[in-house]
């Protein structure tokens, strides 16, 4: 199984995937889940990580508001 292909199976996602997945640096990924997204956050400490069926929502322009993705 390719990284792909195991990101698309797991519940969660770091954010140096979404960061891959959008194209954007590392750095920029963390100031934006540090700021309001789209998408809901689950922050335990230092550890961040995006529900990936509600990132893959917003990416695929299946939702408006964070309360249609949960």
């Amino acid at each position: 199984m390719n990284q792909q292909q195991q990101t698309l199976t797991r519940e969660v996602l770091l954010v140096e995937e979404v960061a891959a997945i959008l194209g954007i640096s590392r750095s920029k990924a963390y100031a934006w889940v540090n700021e309001v997204t789209p998408f809901p956050v689950l922050k335990c400490g230092r550890s961040i990580r995006i529900p990936a069926h509600a990132f893959y929502a917003w990416l695929n322009g299946k939702t408006d508001t964070i309360s249609e993705a949960i």
